[in-house]
């Protein structure tokens, strides 16, 4: 798939790159076109499709990521360099080298990347889009 996103949509690929370092600004950079159009129906050769059954899920905010990687409903789901006492039911993504710590939350979702860091109640995790467009029209 990596060489598929460079061949077919080289400019999403190189952004998408940067998203995993931790650099989200860089994800605006990235096609709107569904995979399906801008790689699959390109495709000629070696495309098949086999049935699975999975659980599906469309991961369209962080709560979504929340929820997903929770064994337990209310269990804490953290990535990165961390330290938490008394937090409960929170998603803790942290991709810097900077420690991240919390004391006493509950239902909360902290990102912290090189750029900044997100800090929301998981009822609020669909705002996240109306935050980002008024940074991109310079509000913040």
């Amino acid at each position: 798939m990596v060489n598929l996103f460079q061949n077919y949509i080289p400019e999403t690929h190189k952004a998408l790159l940067e998203v995993i370092r931790g650099k989200l600004k860089y994800f605006k950079l990235t096609t709107k076109e569904p995979i399906e159009y801008s790689i699959i129906e390109k495709l000629k050769n070696n495309v098949f499709v086999l049935p699975v059954d999975f659980r599906w899920a469309d991961v369209g905010h962080w709560a979504s990521i929340k929820e997903i990687q929770a064994k337990k409903g209310n269990e804490n789901v953290v990535f990165g360099l961390h330290h938490f006492i008394k937090t409960k039911n929170c998603l803790l993504y942290n991709y810097t080298d900077k420690l991240l710590t919390t004391i006493g939350i509950k239902d909360i979702l902290i990102v912290q990347v090189n750029d900044g860091v997100l800090v929301c109640h998981k009822n609020y995790a669909q705002d996240v889009k109306k935050l980002v467009e008024e940074m991109q029209v310079g509000r913040i």
